[in-house]
């Protein structure tokens, strides 16, 4: 288990996990990463966080491996200074429970120079990106803190009304809550968004490929709206929000690290490269008018 800028990709006996951080700051998003030397049977696996100032372990992440575990990652913001505890908990198909406990400090974001705004220009690891206006960090929100979304086994599955939430508040800078939208088990009803249109075109799913989605991508936020964009990688169906794109890129030849995204998955903010892939089965959406 390790904590890192980028997630791991597999068990420990095909993939190290990524190099851990030398230091946390202060509003930064990291992904805690726990990967198996070998496949194996467990029943649950728990991640529990105690913030600065906080005397009791609050449980911020949940995952079920319906089988073997390999590998698991989820992003989280660390918004305080101070000394963080985390303490994974496993689960075995006996009920028997294994814990650890492990501190991390965060330090305060002082200059390091990365991942801030400046006008509408946000910095994500030094690299400049060309944002939608009114993007803020209040409207980067965290599906995990809703627990509206938790289903029957305490998984959370509420990417797409927090993501359609995120890009709301983004184009009409007003704050849309993901507790105060439609939601059922089976899913968001999208009433605050709408089919991306372009050239009398609907992008529905299963009709384009991957090249026209960051195409796509790039009008849309360049014209100051933010779009909703599936991913493949999550271990699940996932979507993300699209906000920005980087300075100086080609857009003949876009590739996912192009694109920056708010993560309903801990709220943090990424590239679509921290996934495999658009999943082009998922229609692009943006927010009504």
């Amino acid at each position: 288990m390790n904590i890192s800028k980028s997630p791991c990709k597999g068990n420990r006996s095909f993939y190290p996990l990524p190099e851990g951080v030398s230091e946390l700051i202060k509003g930064e998003s990291y992904y805690i990463n726990m990967a198996a030397t070998n496949d194996f049977y467990f029943d649950c696996y728990e991640i529990y966080i105690k913030e600065p100032s906080q005397s009791n372990y609050n449980l911020v992440d949940s995952y079920d491996p319906l089988g073997y575990f390999r590998w698991y990652y989820f992003q989280y913001r660390f918004a305080k200074e101070g000394t963080y505890y985390i303490m994974p908990v496993i689960t075995a198909t006996d009920g028997t429970q294994y814990s650890g406990e492990f501190s991390f400090n965060v330090k305060g974001n002082g200059n390091s120079g990365e991942n801030v705004f400046d006008e509408n220009t946000y910095f994500y690891n030094r690299i400049p990106y060309n944002v939608t206006p009114h993007f803020k960090n209040e409207y980067c929100f965290n599906q995990k803190d809703y627990s509206r979304f938790l289903n029957k086994k305490g998984q959370n599955r509420g990417c797409t009304a927090t993501a359609m939430c995120t890009a709301y508040s983004i184009y009409h800078d007003s704050a849309l809550s993901p507790n105060d939208v439609k939601w059922s088990t089976a899913g968001t009803s999208w009433e605050y968004c709408k089919r991306y249109k372009e050239n009398k075109r609907t992008y529905f799913g299963n009709t384009y490929t991957q090249k026209e989605a960051l195409k796509c991508a790039y009008n849309c936020i360049s014209n100051g709206t933010p779009m909703i964009i599936g991913v493949n990688g999550a271990g699940c169906d996932h979507v993300v929000t699209a906000v920005g794109i980087r300075d100086g890129a080609d857009y003949n030849n876009l590739s996912l690290s192009d694109i920056l995204i708010v993560d309903p998955n801990g709220g943090g903010i990424s590239t679509l490269g921290k996934y495999t892939s658009i999943d082009t089965g998922w229609g692009l959406r943006v927010p009504i008018d």
